[in-house]
Protein backbone atom coordinates (compact mmCIF):
# COMPACT_ATOMS: atom_id res chain seq x y z
CA UNK A 1 0.00 0.00 0.00
CA UNK A 2 1.24 3.43 -0.90
CA UNK A 3 0.37 6.54 1.04
CA UNK A 4 0.93 10.20 0.41
CA UNK A 5 0.97 13.02 2.89
CA UNK A 6 0.23 16.57 1.82
CA UNK A 7 0.70 19.44 4.22
CA UNK A 8 -1.25 22.68 3.85
CA UNK A 9 -0.71 25.91 5.72
CA UNK A 10 -2.06 29.41 5.34
CA UNK A 11 0.22 32.37 6.06
CA UNK A 12 -1.36 35.82 6.10
CA UNK A 13 0.74 38.90 5.37
CA UNK A 14 0.39 42.28 3.71
CA UNK A 15 2.02 43.41 0.47
CA UNK A 16 5.16 44.67 2.24
CA UNK A 17 8.20 42.43 1.96
CA UNK A 18 11.01 42.43 4.51
CA UNK A 19 13.05 45.24 3.02
CA UNK A 20 15.91 45.07 5.52
CA UNK A 21 15.78 41.45 6.68
CA UNK A 22 17.16 38.52 4.73
CA UNK A 23 17.67 35.88 7.43
CA UNK A 24 15.35 34.34 9.97
CA UNK A 25 17.26 35.83 12.90
CA UNK A 26 17.18 39.41 11.57
CA UNK A 27 13.52 39.05 10.56
CA UNK A 28 12.59 37.79 14.02
CA UNK A 29 14.37 40.71 15.64
CA UNK A 30 13.14 43.62 13.52
CA UNK A 31 10.33 42.69 11.12
CA UNK A 32 7.17 44.79 11.19
CA UNK A 33 3.72 43.28 11.50
CA UNK A 34 2.56 41.95 8.14
CA UNK A 35 6.01 41.57 6.58
CA UNK A 36 6.90 38.35 4.80
CA UNK A 37 10.19 36.94 3.42
CA UNK A 38 11.59 33.67 2.06
CA UNK A 39 14.71 32.13 3.65
CA UNK A 40 16.73 28.96 3.27
CA UNK A 41 15.40 25.99 5.25
CA UNK A 42 18.15 26.59 7.81
CA UNK A 43 17.12 30.24 8.25
CA UNK A 44 19.97 31.77 6.27
CA UNK A 45 19.53 34.16 3.35
CA UNK A 46 18.20 32.78 0.06
CA UNK A 47 21.04 31.78 -2.25
CA UNK A 48 21.26 30.80 -5.90
CA UNK A 49 20.59 27.10 -6.36
CA UNK A 50 18.51 26.71 -3.18
CA UNK A 51 17.08 23.25 -2.57
CA UNK A 52 14.60 24.03 0.20
CA UNK A 53 13.10 27.32 1.37
CA UNK A 54 10.68 28.51 4.06
CA UNK A 55 8.19 31.36 4.06
CA UNK A 56 8.34 33.49 7.21
CA UNK A 57 5.83 36.18 8.24
CA UNK A 58 4.89 38.25 11.29
CA UNK A 59 1.15 38.17 11.97
CA UNK A 60 -1.05 40.88 13.52
CA UNK A 61 -0.34 39.49 16.99
CA UNK A 62 3.39 40.00 16.48
CA UNK A 63 4.07 36.25 16.31
CA UNK A 64 6.40 34.69 13.75
CA UNK A 65 4.70 32.20 11.44
CA UNK A 66 6.84 29.73 9.49
CA UNK A 67 5.91 27.39 6.67
CA UNK A 68 7.13 23.82 6.33
CA UNK A 69 10.35 23.48 4.28
CA UNK A 70 9.41 23.62 0.60
CA UNK A 71 11.45 21.80 -2.04
CA UNK A 72 12.24 24.29 -4.78
CA UNK A 73 11.98 21.54 -7.39
CA UNK A 74 8.38 20.89 -6.26
CA UNK A 75 7.28 24.48 -6.94
CA UNK A 76 5.34 24.41 -10.19
CA UNK A 77 3.66 27.80 -10.13
CA UNK A 78 3.66 30.97 -8.02
CA UNK A 79 1.16 33.80 -8.39
CA UNK A 80 0.37 36.93 -6.44
CA UNK A 81 -2.93 38.77 -6.34
CA UNK A 82 -3.60 42.20 -4.93
CA UNK A 83 -6.40 42.73 -2.44
CA UNK A 84 -9.80 43.31 -4.01
CA UNK A 85 -12.65 44.46 -1.78
CA UNK A 86 -15.84 42.39 -1.81
CA UNK A 87 -19.00 43.92 -3.25
CA UNK A 88 -22.71 43.42 -2.71
CA UNK A 89 -25.17 43.10 -5.58
CA UNK A 90 -27.06 46.28 -6.49
CA UNK A 91 -30.07 46.36 -8.82
CA UNK A 92 -32.34 49.28 -9.69
CA UNK A 93 -35.99 49.26 -10.70
CA UNK A 94 -36.75 52.42 -12.71
CA UNK A 95 -34.31 55.31 -12.23
CA UNK A 96 -30.80 53.88 -11.89
CA UNK A 97 -28.71 56.92 -11.03
CA UNK A 98 -28.34 57.99 -14.66
CA UNK A 99 -31.49 57.23 -16.64
CA UNK A 100 -34.81 55.43 -16.34
CA UNK A 101 -38.10 55.86 -14.54
CA UNK A 102 -41.11 53.90 -13.33
CA UNK A 103 -43.86 54.03 -15.92
CA UNK A 104 -47.07 55.46 -14.46
CA UNK A 105 -50.11 53.26 -15.18
CA UNK A 106 -53.38 54.12 -13.48
CA UNK A 107 -55.31 51.41 -11.59
CA UNK A 108 -52.57 48.86 -12.22
CA UNK A 109 -51.15 46.05 -10.08
CA UNK A 110 -47.36 46.39 -10.17
CA UNK A 111 -45.32 43.34 -9.18
CA UNK A 112 -41.62 42.86 -8.44
CA UNK A 113 -40.36 39.27 -8.22
CA UNK A 114 -37.13 38.48 -6.36
CA UNK A 115 -35.51 35.10 -7.02
CA UNK A 116 -32.70 34.29 -4.59
CA UNK A 117 -29.90 31.79 -5.06
CA UNK A 118 -28.56 29.54 -2.28
CA UNK A 119 -30.74 28.94 0.80
CA UNK A 120 -30.77 25.20 0.14
CA UNK A 121 -31.79 25.41 -3.53
CA UNK A 122 -30.33 22.70 -5.75
CA UNK A 123 -31.57 24.15 -9.03
CA UNK A 124 -33.24 27.16 -10.60
CA UNK A 125 -36.72 25.65 -10.12
CA UNK A 126 -36.14 25.34 -6.39
CA UNK A 127 -34.84 28.86 -5.76
CA UNK A 128 -36.44 30.95 -3.06
CA UNK A 129 -38.94 33.52 -4.36
CA UNK A 130 -40.48 36.62 -2.78
CA UNK A 131 -42.54 39.47 -4.20
CA UNK A 132 -43.58 43.07 -3.78
CA UNK A 133 -46.91 44.48 -5.04
CA UNK A 134 -48.57 47.84 -5.40
CA UNK A 135 -52.02 48.66 -6.79
CA UNK A 136 -51.83 52.17 -8.25
CA UNK A 137 -54.65 54.71 -7.88
CA UNK A 138 -56.91 55.96 -10.64
CA UNK A 139 -54.73 59.08 -10.80
CA UNK A 140 -51.34 57.60 -9.95
CA UNK A 141 -47.99 59.35 -9.59
CA UNK A 142 -44.51 57.94 -10.05
CA UNK A 143 -43.66 58.86 -6.46
CA UNK A 144 -46.64 56.96 -5.02
CA UNK A 145 -45.79 53.86 -7.09
CA UNK A 146 -42.12 53.92 -6.04
CA UNK A 147 -43.05 54.36 -2.37
CA UNK A 148 -45.71 51.64 -2.60
CA UNK A 149 -43.41 49.04 -4.15
CA UNK A 150 -40.57 49.91 -1.76
CA UNK A 151 -42.87 49.59 1.27
CA UNK A 152 -44.34 46.29 0.06
CA UNK A 153 -40.88 44.77 -0.46
CA UNK A 154 -39.70 45.97 2.97
CA UNK A 155 -42.77 44.47 4.66
CA UNK A 156 -42.45 41.17 2.82
CA UNK A 157 -38.74 40.75 3.56
CA UNK A 158 -39.18 41.81 7.20
CA UNK A 159 -40.51 38.30 7.82
CA UNK A 160 -37.15 36.74 6.99
CA UNK A 161 -34.86 35.46 9.77
CA UNK A 162 -32.01 37.63 8.49
CA UNK A 163 -31.86 40.81 6.42
CA UNK A 164 -31.23 39.69 2.85
CA UNK A 165 -31.87 42.73 0.66
CA UNK A 166 -32.13 46.42 1.51
CA UNK A 167 -34.84 48.35 -0.38
CA UNK A 168 -34.54 52.13 -0.76
CA UNK A 169 -36.08 54.79 -3.00
CA UNK A 170 -33.92 57.07 -5.17
CA UNK A 171 -34.77 60.24 -7.10
CA UNK A 172 -33.15 61.99 -10.08
CA UNK A 173 -33.67 65.52 -8.74
CA UNK A 174 -30.27 67.07 -7.98
CA UNK A 175 -31.42 68.29 -4.56
CA UNK A 176 -30.77 71.43 -2.50
CA UNK A 177 -28.61 72.21 0.52
CA UNK A 178 -30.12 72.17 4.01
CA UNK A 179 -30.12 75.11 6.38
CA UNK A 180 -26.60 75.55 7.70
CA UNK A 181 -27.81 75.41 11.30
CA UNK A 182 -29.46 71.99 11.06
CA UNK A 183 -26.07 70.55 12.05
CA UNK A 184 -25.83 66.83 12.82
CA UNK A 185 -28.82 64.65 11.99
CA UNK A 186 -29.27 61.32 13.78
CA UNK A 187 -30.76 58.39 11.85
CA UNK A 188 -31.71 55.18 13.65
CA UNK A 189 -32.12 51.90 11.82
CA UNK A 190 -35.75 50.78 11.90
CA UNK A 191 -37.08 54.14 13.14
CA UNK A 192 -39.06 56.82 11.29
CA UNK A 193 -37.93 59.52 13.73
CA UNK A 194 -34.79 61.56 13.01
CA UNK A 195 -33.39 64.33 15.20
CA UNK A 196 -31.11 67.33 14.68
CA UNK A 197 -29.75 70.40 16.44
CA UNK A 198 -32.32 72.59 14.64
CA UNK A 199 -34.43 70.43 12.32
CA UNK A 200 -36.15 73.30 10.48
CA UNK A 201 -33.28 75.76 10.41
CA UNK A 202 -33.47 78.21 7.49
CA UNK A 203 -30.07 79.87 7.76
CA UNK A 204 -28.67 80.50 4.24
CA UNK A 205 -30.98 77.85 2.69
CA UNK A 206 -34.71 77.12 2.87
CA UNK A 207 -35.88 74.98 5.79
CA UNK A 208 -36.98 71.36 5.59
CA UNK A 209 -40.76 71.19 5.35
CA UNK A 210 -43.47 68.55 5.46
CA UNK A 211 -43.82 67.03 1.98
CA UNK A 212 -40.14 67.48 1.07
CA UNK A 213 -37.85 64.54 0.34
CA UNK A 214 -34.73 64.22 2.47
CA UNK A 215 -31.78 62.62 0.70
CA UNK A 216 -29.42 60.71 2.97
CA UNK A 217 -26.32 61.69 1.04
CA UNK A 218 -25.54 64.00 -1.86
CA UNK A 219 -25.61 61.59 -4.84
CA UNK A 220 -28.72 60.72 -6.84
CA UNK A 221 -28.08 57.05 -5.95
CA UNK A 222 -28.44 57.85 -2.24
CA UNK A 223 -31.81 57.02 -0.63
CA UNK A 224 -34.61 59.56 -0.20
CA UNK A 225 -37.40 59.66 2.40
CA UNK A 226 -40.47 61.88 2.46
CA UNK A 227 -40.93 64.16 5.49
CA UNK A 228 -44.41 63.58 6.95
CA UNK A 229 -44.12 65.65 10.15
CA UNK A 230 -41.79 68.13 11.85
CA UNK A 231 -41.61 68.93 15.56
CA UNK A 232 -39.69 72.21 15.83
CA UNK A 233 -39.74 72.07 19.64
CA UNK A 234 -38.29 68.57 19.97
CA UNK A 235 -36.21 69.15 16.80
CA UNK A 236 -37.36 65.89 15.24
CA UNK A 237 -38.89 64.92 11.93
CA UNK A 238 -40.88 61.86 10.88
CA UNK A 239 -40.05 59.93 7.71
CA UNK A 240 -42.62 58.13 5.57
CA UNK A 241 -40.70 54.84 6.01
CA UNK A 242 -38.41 53.55 8.74
CA UNK A 243 -34.75 54.29 8.02
CA UNK A 244 -33.23 51.25 6.29
CA UNK A 245 -29.54 52.05 6.73
CA UNK A 246 -27.28 51.51 9.71
CA UNK A 247 -27.74 53.83 12.67
CA UNK A 248 -25.59 56.89 12.00
CA UNK A 249 -25.11 60.61 12.54
CA UNK A 250 -24.66 62.74 9.41
CA UNK A 251 -23.70 66.42 9.09
CA UNK A 252 -26.20 68.71 7.34
CA UNK A 253 -23.65 69.36 4.56
CA UNK A 254 -23.80 65.65 3.65
CA UNK A 255 -27.61 65.71 3.24
CA UNK A 256 -29.96 67.28 0.69
CA UNK A 257 -33.63 68.16 0.42
CA UNK A 258 -35.89 67.97 -2.61
CA UNK A 259 -38.67 70.53 -2.36
CA UNK A 260 -42.24 69.24 -2.42
CA UNK A 261 -42.98 71.46 -5.42
CA UNK A 262 -40.37 69.54 -7.47
CA UNK A 263 -41.59 66.01 -6.75
CA UNK A 264 -44.14 65.71 -9.56
CA UNK A 265 -41.52 66.41 -12.24
CA UNK A 266 -38.93 63.98 -10.86
CA UNK A 267 -38.20 60.35 -11.78
CA UNK A 268 -37.87 57.64 -9.17
CA UNK A 269 -36.39 54.21 -8.72
CA UNK A 270 -36.03 51.45 -6.15
CA UNK A 271 -32.49 50.50 -5.17
CA UNK A 272 -32.02 46.85 -4.15
CA UNK A 273 -28.77 46.15 -2.28
CA UNK A 274 -27.73 42.66 -1.17
CA UNK A 275 -26.87 42.41 2.52
CA UNK A 276 -24.00 40.49 4.15
CA UNK A 277 -25.04 36.89 4.71
CA UNK A 278 -24.72 35.04 8.00
CA UNK A 279 -21.22 33.58 8.37
CA UNK A 280 -20.02 31.14 10.99
CA UNK A 281 -16.53 29.75 10.60
CA UNK A 282 -16.59 26.01 10.01
CA UNK A 283 -20.38 25.87 9.90
CA UNK A 284 -21.80 28.45 7.49
CA UNK A 285 -19.62 29.25 4.50
CA UNK A 286 -18.70 32.73 3.31
CA UNK A 287 -21.09 33.70 0.49
CA UNK A 288 -22.68 36.76 -1.05
CA UNK A 289 -26.37 37.46 -1.53
CA UNK A 290 -27.21 36.76 -5.20
CA UNK A 291 -30.67 37.47 -6.60
CA UNK A 292 -32.61 38.07 -9.80
CA UNK A 293 -35.06 40.98 -10.06
CA UNK A 294 -38.00 40.58 -12.44
CA UNK A 295 -40.95 42.87 -13.18
CA UNK A 296 -44.55 41.89 -13.96
CA UNK A 297 -47.10 44.40 -15.34
CA UNK A 298 -44.78 47.36 -14.82
CA UNK A 299 -45.05 48.75 -18.35
CA UNK A 300 -41.76 49.99 -19.81
CA UNK A 301 -40.04 50.12 -16.42
CA UNK A 302 -36.65 48.40 -16.60
CA UNK A 303 -34.31 46.62 -14.19
CA UNK A 304 -30.67 47.73 -14.17
CA UNK A 305 -28.03 45.33 -12.84
CA UNK A 306 -25.68 47.99 -11.51
CA UNK A 307 -23.19 45.93 -9.48
CA UNK A 308 -22.50 42.21 -9.20
CA UNK A 309 -21.88 40.42 -5.91
CA UNK A 310 -18.22 39.44 -5.58
CA UNK A 311 -16.37 37.66 -2.78
CA UNK A 312 -13.25 39.77 -3.28
CA UNK A 313 -9.63 38.69 -2.88
CA UNK A 314 -8.02 38.55 0.55
CA UNK A 315 -11.26 39.38 2.39
CA UNK A 316 -11.09 38.45 6.08
CA UNK A 317 -13.84 35.83 6.08
CA UNK A 318 -12.36 34.03 3.07
CA UNK A 319 -8.91 34.06 4.69
CA UNK A 320 -10.40 32.70 7.93
CA UNK A 321 -11.92 29.80 5.97
CA UNK A 322 -8.52 29.04 4.40
CA UNK A 323 -6.88 29.06 7.82
CA UNK A 324 -9.61 26.86 9.29
CA UNK A 325 -9.28 24.35 6.45
CA UNK A 326 -5.50 24.13 6.63
CA UNK A 327 -5.49 23.82 10.42
CA UNK A 328 -7.88 20.88 10.00
CA UNK A 329 -5.44 19.39 7.50
CA UNK A 330 -2.86 19.25 10.28
CA UNK A 331 -5.31 17.19 12.33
Amino acid sequence: MLSQKATLKTIVANSTDGASESTFSTFKASAAVGEVIAVESDGTAIASGSNKIMIVAKNDSGKIVISEPIKVSDIKHVSAKAYVAPTEQIDYVGFNGTTGSIEVINSNLYQVNIEMANYGSTGSELRYHKQGHFNSAASATELSIAEGLRDSLIRNFSREPEKRIKFEMVCNNAGLALGTGVDNVVFTNGSKIISATDIDNATTNAALAVGDLLRVGTAVTDPVYRITAIDSVANTATLDQAFQGDTTTIADTALERIAAASLAAADYGIKLTGQPKLFKLGKIRYEKMVFVTQLVDCGDTIVTKSQAAKLGIGEGKAVAEEEWFTIGNYG
